[in-house]
């Protein structure tokens, strides 16, 4: 049965990639794609110029071997498959734009702008693939968050096309079962009640969890660089697989939902909770944004800790990276 390989956060760690690429083919001739939630690292010989001081600290504090990007990015090296992907958070985005543009092109590499689709024949059928890349603003807006135009291009565009998979970097509105940890965001879960895509791709937390919001499958792919990643079949069933054959560390996780008696959307700074009414409420990085931004001498003592507590959130995005 023909296969795509899922993976995500491999911080360019192409050689990863290949690996895995080669494991499936020996397993399955007929693996036929590799689809990449974001963080791959796209890097090329210009952008240690471009990046951030914070940015280029990350990348050397964790190891990652940006040389295997540039080699990349330049053509010198090559994918044994078509990879499809979006941006995660941990890229130069003066390329990602230029990719999302169209000015920008790689063989065997297409990077989903919002509202792109890309249709793989896998086995007897025909998949459609679609993606928001990013992740949610908080407190701070900037090239590696999404917006409000991104994410409505993607809603309206999926309901028009009805993609069989939906990649995110971020995640839907989840928290881990058993803990106070929630991760995501309630805009991402409004869009795939939205688009109602047949199965969820998303990366950014470096754990592997499996949920449901609104019916719809939505699966959190490991940590590509350390050989985490899964194969979908043409059912859009999901396994988890590890390069070094490592069992799965998948963790249970809860939908958030929006709370009763609460007007969804409403940018009140204040959101979710679980389907069963317990714990409090974590709510929208959109709403939050704009929430905080009122002048602080009109804001009341609710809005400050709304907003002190979104800037807590913002700065643990990076806890998957």
């Amino acid at each position: 049965m023909a296969r795509l390989i899922a993976i995500a956060d491999t911080h360019c760690g192409f050689d990863r990639i290949q690996a895995v690429i080669a494991i499936e083919r020996a397993v399955d001739p007929d693996t036929c794609a590799v689809l990449h939630a974001g963080d791959m690292g796209i890097y090329d010989r210009g952008s240690p110029g471009r990046l951030t001081a914070r940015e280029l600290a990350l990348i050397e504090r964790h190891g990652d071997p940006i040389e295997l990007s540039f080699a990349f990015l330049a053509g010198e090296t090559r994918l044994a498959l078509p990879m499809v992907g979006i941006p995660g958070n941990h890229e130069d985005f003066h390329l990602v734009r230029a990719f999302e543009a169209g000015t920008l092109e790689l063989p065997g590499l297409r990077l989903l702008a919002p509202g792109d689709c890309e249709e793989l024949a896998l086995g007897s059928r025909t998949v459609r693939v679609m993606g928001l890349g990013r992740i949610a603003p908080g407190a701070r807006r900037g090239p590696r968050h999404f917006d409000e135009a991104a994410l409505e291009l993607a809603g309206s565009r999926g309901e028009e096309l009805g993609p069989d998979i939906l990649l995110l970097h971020d995640a839907p509105s989840l928290q881990v079962q058993g803990q106070r940890r929630r991760f995501g965001d309630r805009a991402l879960t409004h869009l795939v009640e939205r688009v109602q895509p047949g199965l969820v791709l998303a990366g950014h937390m470096h754990i592997e969890y499996r949920a449901e919001v609104a019916g719809v499958p939505v699966v959190g792919l490991g940590y590509g660089l350390v050989g985490r990643y899964a194969v979908v079949d043409e059912e859009l069933r999901v396994d988890f697989c590890d390069v070094h054959g490592r069992p799965p560390t998948t963790r249970a996780v809860f939908a958030l939902r929006p709370c009763a008696g609460r007007e969804r959307g409403r940018a009140s700074g204040v959101g979710d909770c679980l389907a069963s009414g317990v714990g409090d409420c974590p709510f929208s990085l959109f709403e939050t944004a704009r929430s905080g931004s009122r002048a602080g001498s009109s804001r009341s003592a609710s809005d400050r800790r709304r907003s002190s507590r979104d800037r807590g959130r913002d700065r643990g995005r990076d806890r998957g990276r």
